[in-house]
């Protein structure tokens, strides 16, 4: 088992005290395809999903398991799932997600996920390459803090929905006070350069 000096154990001990209380998510789109994720350890039990195609249909879907995210660094483990219901048992250490690819003609789909860890109910409504509508929380009272990056010359657009509410577009770094049963987010992009372009929203939300 490799040593590691007190210094770097503190600060692992920090990062793991402090994403146990605040798990880490981030929702990616690009052209070809995107993905949501939540980093965070010991997540109890395991992920469910059920996954319902749109029109165009998506060209693939992976269930993510997040692997070591320090040294040694682990690889995720990517699992392949089709429409209908599918689950990992678990134990979820380090993170997990969903990532989906476009074919050709886009693609859209809905995927209902949760792991067993109270308030990640999450529904990713994925509308097409440029749009997608992405309930985060559910019966939840607390802070939202968001970061978002666009790639070169990618425009985008976060919009913040509580029980249905537009409570208006988002920017980098903002922290707002967030309170309902359903917390949402849509976000919509333009990718002028495709090749090269994406955008992704990191989040965390914390209690007050």
């Amino acid at each position: 088992m490799p040593q590691y000096g007190p210094t770097l154990f503190s600060s692992l001990q920090q990062a793991e005290a402090a994403l146990a209380q605040n798990v880490g998510w981030t929702i990616f789109m690009n052209p070809t395809g995107g993905g949501h994720s939540a980093q965070a350890f010991g997540l109890p039990g395991g992920l469910d999903v059920d996954y319902v195609q749109g029109s165009p249909p998506m060209a693939s879907a992976d269930m993510v398991i997040l692997g070591r995210p320090f040294i040694p660094v682990g690889r995720p483990l990517i699992l392949p799932i089709s429409p209908g219901q599918s689950s990992y048992p678990g134990p979820i250490n380090y993170g997990c997600g969903i990532d989906w690819s476009y074919g050709e003609g886009g693609g859209a789909a809905t995927f209902d996920w949760s792991v067993d860890s109270g308030n990640l109910a999450v529904i990713d409504q994925i509308v097409s390459p440029n749009q997608g509508n992405f309930q985060i929380a559910d019966h939840y009272s607390g802070q939202l803090t968001v970061q978002i990056i666009s790639v070169l010359d990618t425009k985008g657009s976060v919009t913040l929905f509580v029980d249905g509410i537009d409570k208006g577009q988002l920017s980098d770094g903002q922290q707002v006070p967030v309170s309902g049963e359903v917390i949402s987010l849509t976000i919509e992009t333009e990718f002028p350069t495709p090749a090269q372009d994406g955008f992704s929203v990191g989040y965390v939300l914390s209690q007050e």
